[in-house]
């Protein structure tokens, strides 16, 4: 019987180590659509990052929709929302907002005057059919900084600024 036993446990240790090289090899993706203008954009992570015309790509998704004005956005940010995205089967990020500039975000009601979106270093999204709340839980436990709640307009708010946490 203790064998059989070891013959089991040697058997499925390596199916798992002939598996891990399939998911190691397995890249993260990032797709964002722009709920304003319906734009939408995926992009995979290779070894070395994002590459440079994808970051274009990326950053003109995230840019200023009303002043019509692109930052280079952070990095931290893209790895973060990948992060989230992952959780929830690769399924767009509906993006609300990501880059400010200062008179934007001073014409938006409630807006922080040093908000990260004017820094390039906030998005507000939603994801179709998944509840605003389990957004929240995902975004504290992948590393976002502040995480915002916002249950009634039906989005989250994530950085990459210090590790804190509302509700509005």
């Amino acid at each position: 019987m203790y064998q059989r036993r070891t013959f089991i446990t040697a058997l499925a240790a390596q199916s798992l180590v002939l598996a891990t090289p399939a998911v190691a090899r397995e890249k993260p993706t990032l797709a964002l659509e722009r709920q304003r203008t319906g734009e939408k954009f995926q992009c995979e992570f290779g070894r070395r990052g994002i590459k440079d015309k994808d970051l274009k790509s990326l950053n003109w998704i995230l840019r200023d929709v009303s002043a019509g004005e692109v930052k280079f956005m952070d990095l931290e940010l893209y790895e973060v929302l990948a992060r989230i995205q992952a959780q929830f089967s690769g399924a767009p990020l509906m993006i609300k907002s990501g880059y400010r500039t200062r008179k934007t975000n001073s014409a938006i009601r409630g807006a922080a005057r040093k908000s990260k979106h004017v820094e390039g270093r906030a998005v507000d999204f939603t994801i179709r059919g998944v509840k605003t709340f389990d957004l929240v839980k995902v975004a504290q436990a992948n590393g976002a900084g502040g995480v915002g709640y916002y249950p009634r307009r039906g989005f989250i708010h994530v950085d990459t600024g210090q590790e804190r946490y509302w509700r509005r």
